[in-house]
């Protein structure tokens, strides 16, 4: 093993100093040779096929020969790099172990959607030394390559490992990347190469868990968030044809950010995306960390489908209309398509379905928009604490609508009566009589002295009503 590792730093070293000479390029151009794919450049990796905590992918742009990823599957192995910038794509560098037929594709949309052949080819056999090759790409007729997906068809071995990416292009040295971040005589140069890897026999079992050089504890489901020291992790997901893929994240993201790099990975548009847990759809607003705890503990896995098109129609719709929610009754239960028409209108919560009308982030999600949409919430949530105290600082009014236990909370009465001091008509009586709540009313309302006495009597006149009733 340790042979082995001698033989491939040597050639790995050996490489680097013969490929331009062999490729026949001049020292001219060489110097004008950007790598567009380098983390420090700003290029990003958006999807790998495999996964292996130990491994991340990631680390074939990090700049580090000692880093690599690892495959975990079967063939053919799937990379998508986003580059720093749009640009013609000149060549591909690779250094890798175990790579038999690769193939390089580029796209030149704006979401890694169609892609079109740049170059293949076949690398030998290195018996665990390090392969380095350079794939040159085909002219790309003037056009700009802003994504390239990199396949490993086959492999001389079980697994390959990839230690290093470099995408070159041929564009002047007045590109508004810093030349210091993206240039080099190679793609090792400044590096210290390290082993070939030798896959583990947990490196499959480890494609669904979490690193635990972070200290916690390995996850047997899809959807492990996998710290990195950069404050990056990679995030597995289930695609929408039940194959496991891999994102590069932030931990700060919400799901809405996901699903960006989600169209970026498998060009699904935003509109048609739907991240599942189990059967639950989650909400864009709910962070990427505690989605992916809540997945954890309950053991289901973090997914990824496509939405009807007439669901995505209906969306759009409702995110202009909300209240259009009412011609469409069959989607009264689709939490989505509901939670965009009330972030609209809150009104449209009576137009959603009964169940939906008792969850919480979606009559919280009704009341800020409009506090008086708390009528049309279930009475569990009517008496809600939190809930009622967002509808009221949105319309003090909307106390009318609460429970009666809350009508007599101070807190929530002094929040209402400072939205709106007309709400003071809604409080219980003591607090219509109670001279702090009363000043702090009469600030945005004027309330006469005989129409507050009128108010206290008022309800007085109720309750010996009552009790003669009761008798």
């Amino acid at each position: 093993c340790h042979s082995h590792v001698a033989l491939a730093v040597a050639s790995w070293l050996a490489a680097v100093g013969t490929w331009r000479a062999r490729r026949g390029l001049s020292r001219s151009v060489q110097r004008e040779m950007l790598d567009l794919a380098s983390r420090s450049a700003g290029g990003r990796v958006i999807m790998a096929s495999s996964f292996d905590p130990e491994h991340p992918v990631d680390n074939i742009i990090d700049g580090n020969a000692s880093s690599y990823w690892v495959s975990t599957g079967l063939y053919p192995q799937v990379i998508l790099l986003a580059l720093a910038r749009p640009s013609p794509v000149a060549a591909l560098q690779l250094a890798a172990t175990s790579v038999r037929s690769v193939r390089i594709e580029g796209c030149q949309e704006e979401a890694p959607v169609n892609f079109h052949m740049l170059a293949e080819g076949d690398l030998k056999d290195s018996y665990g030394q390090l392969q380095v090759e350079e794939l040159r790409c085909q002219d790309q007729k003037g056009g700009r390559t802003g994504y390239v997906r990199v396949s490993i068809l086959s492999g001389w071995h079980e697994f390959c490992s990839v230690h290093a990416i470099r995408v070159s292009t041929l564009e002047s040295a007045a590109s508004k990347l810093s030349e210091e971040a993206v240039r080099g005589d190679g793609i090792c140069s400044g590096l210290k190469a390290a082993a070939p890897p030798t896959p583990s026999s947990s490196s499959t079992a480890q494609a669904h868990g979490v690193a635990s050089a972070g200290g916690l504890v390995p996850s047997e489901v899809g959807g492990a968030l996998v710290p990195s020291r950069t404050g990056q992790c990679s995030v597995r997901l289930c695609g929408p044809d039940g194959a496991p893929f891999i994102v590069s994240a932030d931990g700060s993201w919400t799901l809405s950010d996901l699903k960006r790099a989600v169209q970026d990975a498998l060009g699904i548009p935003l509109r048609d995306q739907r991240l599942l847990q189990g059967a639950l759809e989650l909400s864009d607003s709910s962070s990427v960390a505690d989605a992916l705890s809540r997945a954890q503990d309950q053991g289901m896995e973090l997914a990824v489908a496509r939405r009807d098109p007439r669901h995505a129609q209906w969306l759009d719709q409702v995110g202009l209309d909300g209240l259009a929610l009412r011609f469409a009754q069959e989607l009264a239960s689709d939490r989505v398509v509901a939670l965009a028409a009330v972030t609209h209108n809150g009104d449209a919560l009576q137009f959603a379905c009964e169940s939906l009308r008792g969850d919480r982030e979606m009559v919280l999600a009704a009341v800020q928009r409009k506090g008086s949409s708390l009528r049309w919430a279930d009475e569990v949530l009517r008496a809600d604490h939190s809930v009622v105290l967002a509808a009221v600082g949105q319309n003090g009014n909307a106390l009318q609508f609460c429970n009666a236990a809350l009508r007599d909370d101070r807190e929530v009465v002094l929040a209402a009566v400072a939205q709106t001091g007309s709400a003071l008509r809604w409080a219980c009586r003591r607090w219509r009589a109670d001279p702090e709540v009363v000043e702090v009313a009469g600030r945005t309302f004027f309330w006469k002295k005989q129409e507050l006495a009128d108010m206290c009597s008022d309800d007085e006149d109720e309750e010996e009503d009552s009790e003669g009733s009761d008798g």
